[in-house]
Formats: structure tokens, C-alpha cells, sequence
């Protein structure tokens, strides 16, 4: 009786013991089990819109720029603008003295006066030679009228001495009075002599071998003869009036230089903009090599940006740009109007200019942020950037499907902000690990977070 109640009292001891010791072995593998359970955050891949464009930077330019020098030499008597003040284009600046210059115009004003002088006087002897000639010409005529009448009387004389010298034979006549008639006759003879020599002394240069000679045809008509014979005769007095006319033509030039040099004295703005820097003071040698003052337009900036190499061929001209800087939560638009022909060796960039909508708060040599539409927006597969996990053999995320995680090789398209575009690897409605430890393996079980 007694032993039985032992060995009854003793098994249920026994059962106490393993039911307690079953009761801490399973708490001991809750507690494991609680231990390598990790716990994850995760996002739901979606398709969104993706934006066709890519990012880089530049600097905020001037599309115009005048540095303004003074193309004469002379002290600055006056000072107009300073560094910083808007200009429009052709205000005046500063001011040149002339004193120099008015000189120089009083002296280029009597070079005229004196070379119109000459070019009358020259116009005047030309006309006068003209009549000259003219004269020669009636003095010709009356020349060839008197040979014709010496040659006359010459053939009467000749004839009454013929005829005496019959009646002398037959002593009709005296030897004295046929004597008188050839005394008569040979000085009617010399009269004509000298008269024909007279008169080709003035046909010298009245004749058709002289209009030859000139290196002019010789005219049929008698009236164009005597024109051509008048310039062949004049041409001396041509030429005179010529250098005459072209004496006072450099005079009037040079009048003209000095007077535009006097104009130039007045130092006026080429373009419409902002004096960035002003070179000289009042009282100051202006020079012709060194600029007065830089002037940049600010109604029109552009922004000058260097695009990697690899990204060249995603851009052409036209293309919409959107700018941001740092000193302004504003959106600016710009167009791509310029990309270079060549790439930078050195750089491996290609310069490129984005001519901007809006200038307001833009000023020159400010750092911005471009973005650059390349294409049509398009759909596309995305996740958290935070999801990625980049080893040599390629990226990969893990995927959690049933608390467990499985890591997937995936290509991405491209990163932008704190998004990933996949171009392959997983689908919509996925779930992946937006955080992945280093721990994390291939077939883990993990509680997601809420």
C-alpha cells in the first residue's frame, strides 16, 4: 500500500518536472525564434511616369557683352555712369576732349576751301582752252581761205608774165616792165610758201595722225572730228582739273575722318545693359587699346553648361530646359539653341548654351541645376533608391513574398532623386525590401513592418 502510493506520488513528480521542463524549453525557442526574426520595411512596386530628361549644371552668362573703348585718344572731361547703373543703347557715357581734333577740323575746313579754289580755276582754264581750240580752228580756216587767194593772185601773176614774156620777144614789152612782172611773181610765189608753212604749223594737232596717236578712231562726220580734236588738244587741262577734284575729294574725306573722330569723342553705349566695369576716371588719358567700360545685357541670359559625354546624343537643339538655383525655390525655362561640334578631350564634356525665357533674379555667373527634356514622358516600373543593393556581378533587391525575402538581379534604367527606374527583374505589385541589411539573405523570414 505504502509502496504503490511511492511509486504513484514518485511518477507524478516526475511528470511536474518534464512538463515544466517542456514549458521552459518551448519559451527558450520562442525567444530564438524571436531573435532571428527581422523585421523590414517595404514599398509596393508601381508603374509611374517617368520623365524623359537628365540632370547636370551650369552657370547663368550674358548672351551679349560690349567692352567700349574710344577710338581717340584724349583726356576724359566727363563721367557720366558707374559701375552698376543700367544703360540704354546709345547713352552717353563719358566725353572725350577735342581740342586737338577742333584744330585738325579748322585746318581740314580751309584744305577745302583752298582745293575748291583750284578746281574752279582748273574747270575755268579748261573751258578756256576749250575756246582756245575753237579759235585755232576759225584761225585754220582763215589760213586755208588766204592760201587759197595767194594761190589765186600767184596764177594771175603767172599769167600776165607769161603773156609779156610773148610781147617781149616781139619787143612789145620793155625788159624793165617783164622784169617788174617776175619780181611779182616770185614774191606772190614766197607769199604762198610761207602762208602753206604758216598753216601746217597749225594744223599740228589738228590733224587725223594726231587723233590716231592719242589712240582714238578718226570720225567720218566733220562735226565729231572737231569734238575728239578739242580732247586730244585739252587733255593736259583735263588732267589738271582731275587732280584739282581729287585734291578737294581727299580734302572732304578728311574732313569727314575728323569730324567722325569728334563724334567718337562721345563714348555711347552699343547695347542695351548694366555697366559690370567702368576702366577709367575723370581726368584720365583715355586710350584706344584699353576699354572704358564692360557693359553685360541683362534682358538676355543665358546659361552655359558642359553635358557629359555620355548624354551628347540625347540632346539636340530646341529641346526645353528646366533651371533652378540654390538662392531661389523658382522654376526657370530656357531653350537649347547651342551645342558644340567637338567634345572636351580633357573634360570629355560638350559645351552647350540655353538661351532663358526669364531673367528676373538671374544674375551673371550664378551656379544653377539643369534638367533636360530628352523625350516623351513614358511608363515605367519604380522603387525606392534605398532598395538597391549594387555588387560587381550586377544589382540586385530582395523581394518579400510570404515573410520570406528573395533576392533578385534587376536592371535599372536610371536613378533620379530617391527613385530607381527598372527596365527588367521584377513586376507590379511586387513587394520589396525597402532597406535591406547586411544580414539579410536569400530565404530569410521577416516581419514586415506596419
Amino acid at each position: 500500500m505504502n509502496l504503490n502510493r511511492f511509486f504513484t506520488l514518485s511518477a507524478a513528480a516526475l511528470l511536474l518536472v518534464l512538463s515544466s521542463c517542456s514549458r521552459q524549453s518551448s519559451d527558450r525557442a520562442t525567444v530564438i525564434d524571436e531573435e532571428v526574426t527581422e523585421r523590414v520595411s517595404v514599398a509596393e512596386v508601381n508603374e509611374e511616369t517617368i520623365r524623359s530628361e537628365f540632370s547636370s549644371f551650369g552657370t547663368v552668362s550674358y548672351l551679349d557683352k560690349a567692352d567700349v573703348s574710344s577710338l581717340v585718344e584724349g583726356t576724359v572731361v566727363r563721367l557720366l555712369v558707374d559701375e552698376g547703373d543700367r544703360v540704354t543703347k546709345g547713352e552717353l557715357l563719358a566725353l572725350i576732349d577735342t581740342e586737338e581734333l577742333d584744330i585738325k577740323q579748322s585746318e581740314a575746313e580751309a584744305e577745302i576751301v583752298s582745293a575748291e579754289a583750284a578746281v574752279e580755276l582748273a574747270r575755268q582754264q579748261l573751258e578756256d582752252g576749250k575756246k582756245q581750240i575753237e579759235a585755232k580752228f576759225i584761225s585754220i580756216k582763215n589760213a586755208e581761205a588766204k592760201i587759197e587767194q595767194l594761190k589765186a593772185e600767184l596764177e594771175q601773176v603767172s599769167r600776165n608774165y607769161e603773156n609779156k614774156k610773148q610781147l617781149f620777144e616781139i619787143e612789145g614789152v620793155t625788159a624793165e616792165e617783164l622784169q617788174s612782172l617776175l619780181v611779182q611773181k616770185k614774191s606772190a610765189e614766197t607769199e604762198l610758201f610761207t602762208a602753206e608753212g604758216e598753216l601746217a604749223i597749225q594744223n599740228i594737232g589738228f590733224r587725223d595722225i594726231d587723233i590716231t596717236q592719242a589712240g582714238l578712231s578718226v570720225p567720218q562726220e566733220e562735226e565729231e572730228r572737231i569734238k575728239v580734236l578739242i580732247e586730244v588738244n585739252t587733255r593736259t587741262l583735263q588732267a589738271e582739273l582731275t587732280v584739282a577734284e581729287a585734291r578737294l575729294h581727299a580734302a572732304r574725306s578728311n574732313l569727314q575722318s575728323v569730324n567722325l573722330l569728334i563724334s567718337r569723342s562721345e563714348i555711347r553705349a552699343p547695347i542695351q545693359g548694366v555697366i559690370a566695369a567702368k576702366n577709367i576716371y575723370l581726368g584720365e588719358k583715355a586710350s584706344t587699346e584699353t576699354p572704358l567700360f564692360t557693359i553685360f545685357s541683362q534682358n538676355a541670359l543665358i546659361v552655359q553648361a558642359e553635358i557629359p559625354e555620355q548624354e551628347t546624343r540625347l540632346i539636340q537643339k530646341g529641346q526645353r530646359v528646366e533651371i533652378r538655383s540654390d538662392l531661389s525655390d523658382r522654376c526657370y525655362t530656357g531653350t537649347l539653341y547651342f551645342i558644340a561640334p567637338y567634345t572636351n578631350a580633357e573634360s570629355r564634356t560638350t559645351a552647350a548654351k540655353i538661351r532663358l525665357d526669364d531673367v528676373s533674379s538671374l544674375r551673371p555667373g550664378m551656379f544653377v541645376r539643369l534638367t533636360i527634356e530628352t523625350g516623351e514622358p513614358y511608363s515605367a516600373l519604380v522603387v525606392p533608391v534605398s532598395a538597391l543593393i549594387k555588387e560587381e556581378t550586377g544589382t540586385y533587391l530582395f523581394l518579400v513574398r510570404n515573410s520570406r525575402l528573395f533576392k533578385t538581379q534587376i536592371e535599372v534604367a536610371k536613378e533620379e532623386d530617391d527613385r530607381a527606374v527598372i527596365s527588367s527583374g521584377i513586376s507590379q505589385g511586387d513587394i520589396v525590401a525597402v532597406t535591406p541589411g547586411a544580414d539579410f539573405s536569400d530565404g530569410m523570414e521577416v516581419e514586415i513592418l506596419p
